[in-house]
């Protein structure tokens, strides 16, 4: 069979070529090295969870030491343990956070995406949401540039790269030595051609379902539906690719234009395009967190009672069962100043909503635009299947707001029905774990 016969003489001639196997060896280093380098960072993160959360639970039982063995024997060390039972210590306390953390999927290191890019825990304070959740760490500029090497990276660009350097020339170098002709006269050259094609489509398929099912071995907690989805994205973008080169062979170029040609389409396919739709995108739907800057500053009151009055009064129009509140001179201030946080936040919801919207309309406007660009669709696809796209976060950001919201209204409570805090409260505070698992639970 002619098959048979194409794909025993291009074994033979690849088994011959040093480059081939220098250029496969290499390409699947870079993915293990890809894949290390994705599961350390990914550990890194979580471990940064954790040790955030050992932080959290030592300040909670410092505090609940203190509850059980009060040092009263001064006017100073009574005044410290009033204020941990006081609601109102808890709800403004800078000392007092719930550690939030966006929780990485088993295959989060397979592709990283926005995990790089948005902050991936926080150190919240009960009283205001924006207060320290617009708060960011620091990132580093070359990370943000170029991001970090995962598989998604290498598969996504490394790989058309790899076809393109010992596919572009199938044609034309039977053309140039004079041998096309030659094959015309006894068989279809062009079949040949298609054969020898599909010889190396389904060498690249081979090497990588390999690195693939290498990859299993990287899973701390292997899930078999989010790795068969990341694997069928990877082998169907390699196919799209590979029709990518055989189209262009079918324009019949010579070697050298064949290679500028598929190149070219290469820069702008994987940059070109997605840096004009994204500078557009920029453009007509600007995104910028600044819009928060306003609510991240820790509230300054006036101390005159008519506007802290007034500030109640706000308060209570949201919250009408506390409108009896006791205003006496000496709560007025600390009373209005506790609410502060809550109508900070709530203002800032409206701000929030809409800046969410533009994130919306910016992403919507890219993928439309990137719809025929096989680039971004298996980038969106990766990092969609391992749950670190730009919809992940905003889902953690929403999470985070209404837990901090629960927290915020508990301890107001207690606050405005004079309730004390105790042991047990503090034993049994509500952590964020727990909220993502009642969450859960409520949409089943």
């Amino acid at each position: 069979m002619l098959i048979h016969t194409v794909f025993t003489f291009e074994w033979k001639k690849v088994k011959m070529s040093s480059a081939f196997w220098i250029a496969n060896a290499l390409l699947f280093s870079i993915a293990l090295i890809a894949l290390i380098n994705g599961r350390n960072i990914i550990r890194q993160q979580k471990d940064t969870i954790d040790k955030t959360i050992v932080k959290e639970k030592k300040v909670f039982d410092g505090i609940i030491n203190q509850m059980h063995y009060p040092d009263t024997s001064s006017a100073d060390k009574k005044w410290d343990y009033s204020k941990l039972t006081d609601p109102s210590w808890s709800l403004i306390s800078p000392n007092k956070r719930w550690t939030t953390f966006w929780e990485p999927s088993a295959s989060s290191f397979m592709a990283i995406g926005n995990r790089d890019v948005y902050p991936y825990y926080h150190e919240m304070e009960p009283f205001s949401f924006y207060m320290r959740f617009f708060k960011n760490e620091i990132s580093s500029p070359f990370k943000l540039l170029f991001g970090n090497l995962d598989l998604a990276f290498v598969i996504i660009f490394l790989f058309p790269l790899f076809m393109i350097a010992f596919k572009f020339n199938i044609r034309s170098e039977e053309v140039e030595s004079g041998t096309f002709a030659l094959l015309d006269s006894t068989s279809s050259a062009s079949k040949i051609i298609n054969l020898k094609i599909l010889f190396y489509l389904l060498s690249t398929l081979i090497l990588l379902n390999g690195i693939l099912l290498i990859s299993v071995a990287y899973f701390d907690d292997l899930s078999l539906s989010q790795w068969l989805s990341y694997s069928v994205t990877a082998n169907l973008y390699i196919i799209v690719w590979f029709l990518i080169i055989f189209l262009v062979v079918q324009l019949k170029k010579s070697s050298v234009q064949t290679a500028i040609l598929l190149s070219t389409l290469w820069i702008f396919l994987s940059i070109g395009l997605p840096a004009i739709i994204n500078s557009v995108a920029n453009s007509k739907y600007p995104v910028s967190t600044e819009v928060f800057s306003k609510y991240i500053r820790r509230v300054q009151l006036n101390p005159e009672p008519i506007l802290l009055k007034n500030r109640l009064s706000a308060f209570t129009k949201l919250y009408p069962q506390y409108k009896n509140t006791d205003t006496s001179d000496h709560l007025l201030f600390n009373k209005a100043y506790a609410v502060s946080g809550e109508l900070s936040d709530r203002e800032a919801d409206v701000v929030l909503k809409s800046y969410l919207e533009q994130v919306a309309q910016r992403e919507n406007f890219i993928r439309k635009w990137n719809f025929l660009n096989p680039v971004t669709q298996c980038q969106q696809s990766f990092t969609k299947t391992t749950q670190t796209d730009l919809t992940a976060f905003t889902e953690y950001l929403k999470s985070v707001r209404a837990f901090v919201q629960l927290i915020k209204e508990d301890l107001t409570n207690k606050y405005f029905t004079n309730q004390k805090m105790t042991v047990d409260d503090f034993n049994n505070r509500l952590s964020f774990k727990e909220y993502l698992s009642i969450k859960s639970t409520a949409k089943k």
